[in-house]
């Protein structure tokens, strides 16, 4: 397959990727307009039309949609303009300077997730620029919101202008990591995520000076199912999906872990003494997991407080349902007649089958940057806007290449860290690797 020029190509998706760090999309409030016009014109200028769509003032997502020629299957390539908010401590370069040092961009959102908008975006403009006809459609969707649940993007857009981000097929973000084992690369493909579950508990108590204390304290009741919920421990559920990528994972960590098929209580425990972060990643993995994010009670230092309003954010894996978070609830508060659960965001956890084409053709072009490397499903624990496709029964996959010369338990950490980086590298292999697919798929 004919290749572009490697330098140029680099160069132009590390500028681009610059540009965008420096446009701060922080949500709240999300400002993502601003980013999606300055890619607007950038499409525009190669002779492709972007329409952006806003959900409230600012809130804008950008959809552009090269027509096919011969009737094949579509192909939507997405990923979110959004990032999460940064504070200057901490960073060895400003989070929306865009600075690059050493081979590295640094900057908030440079992996999660500007960095795969960068390298959709310059992939798309050069298959415009050597006048590529595709036989399906090939469609670019950057959205806003989804670092707060996709509600103001994905999901508004889904519900009242579906038609313009139809599509057979998805690619998004939340896989292609690359787990090195016996000196092949073995890539994840995100198949699957868990359900996003974040739910208001609130209790109630007699209000009263503080001075003459008493029992029946709302903020007292609320910190014991707190420290009920710290100590939950889930069953363990592992599908096959999992099994699979948790076999190569604990492999890349040693030979005390290589061959784990099963998880259970005491493997957990043992992993939280010599890789704690592997531990966690491993355990929200196999089970429901809950954990408190926010807590507000009280007006004032010497009043007791009439109520308590606490956030717990649930993890649910694809087949539970919120019957199953609330029978959770009930045995592990022990019973909920002094607590009331109000549903903020519901939306259980999706998979996507596969035996599909993309899958198969994310594989084959992935073997064409990295011969002799695998594939292999992955399920994430966070949510995407991936979910949105799924629930509609479109399949849709996440892949963003890594480079194997990144641990994922470092990778992880930088996402909604600091010092959020990526490598000039990483960018001009993502870029060849969404070039060659849409190439692959629909040339």
């Amino acid at each position: 397959m004919p290749e572009f020029e490697n330098d140029a190509v680099q160069k132009e998706v590390t500028e681009l990727l610059s540009e965008l760090i420096r446009i701060d999309t922080s949500n709240p409030p999300g400002n993502e307009t601003a980013a999606a016009r300055f890619i607007q014109d950038l499409l525009f200028a190669e002779g492709l039309k972007a329409e952006i769509i806003e959900s409230a003032p600012g809130r804008g997502s950008l959809v552009a949609r090269i027509p096919g020629r011969r009737g094949q299957k579509s192909l939507l390539l997405m990923a979110h303009l959004d990032v999460v908010p940064a504070s200057q401590e901490g960073w060895d370069h400003p989070p929306f300077a865009g600075v690059v040092d050493k081979g590295l961009v640094y900057g908030r959102g440079a992996w999660d997730c500007k960095g795969m908008v960068a390298a959709e975006v310059v992939a798309l403009l050069l298959l415009l620029r050597e006048g590529f006809e595709p036989g399906g459609d090939v469609a670019l969707a950057l959205w806003a919101d989804e670092e707060k649940g996709g509600n103001m993007g994905a999901g508004w857009l889904m519900k009242h202008r579906p038609e313009l981000v139809q599509a057979d097929f998805v690619v998004n973000e939340g896989g292609g990591h690359a787990l090195p084992i016996d000196g092949r690369n073995h890539y994840t493909i995100q198949v699957a995520e868990k359900g996003v579950f974040w739910t208001k508990l609130i209790t109630r108590g007699t209000p009263g000076h503080a001075s003459m204390p008493h029992r029946d304290n709302a903020l007292l009741k609320m910190s014991t199912y707190l420290a009920k919920l710290g100590t939950l421990k889930t069953p363990i559920h592992q599908s096959d999906i999992v099994e699979q990528y948790l076999s190569l994972r604990l492999a890349t960590i040693g030979q005390t872990f290589k061959g784990k098929l099963q998880v259970d209580d005491q493997l957990l425990n043992e992993l939280s003494k010599t890789h704690p972060r592997v531990a966690a990643e491993v355990n929200t993995l196999v089970r429901l997991s809950i954990a408190p994010t926010m807590i507000q009670a009280g007006t004032k230092e010497n009043i007791i407080p009439e109520s308590c309003e606490a956030v717990i954010d649930c993890r649910l894996l694809p087949g539970q349902t919120a019957e199953d978070l609330r029978r959770t609830l009930d045995e592990a508060l022990g019973g909920l007649e002094e607590v009331e659960i109000v549903p903020i965001q519901a939306d259980e956890g999706t998979v996507s089958p596969l035996e599909t084409d993309l899958y198969q053709n994310i594989t084959q072009t992935m073997q064409e940057l990295d011969p002799g490397c695998r594939c292999i499903p992955y399920m994430v624990s966070g949510g995407t806007d991936s979910r949105f496709f799924r629930q509609k029964g479109i399949s849709a996959y996440g892949f963003f290449p890594v480079s194997p010369d990144i641990p994922p338990s470092e990778m992880l950490s930088m996402v909604h860290g600091r010092n959020e980086r990526i490598s000039q590298n990483n960018l001009l292999l993502a870029t060849k690797f969404y070039y060659r697919l849409v190439k692959r798929m629909l040339g």
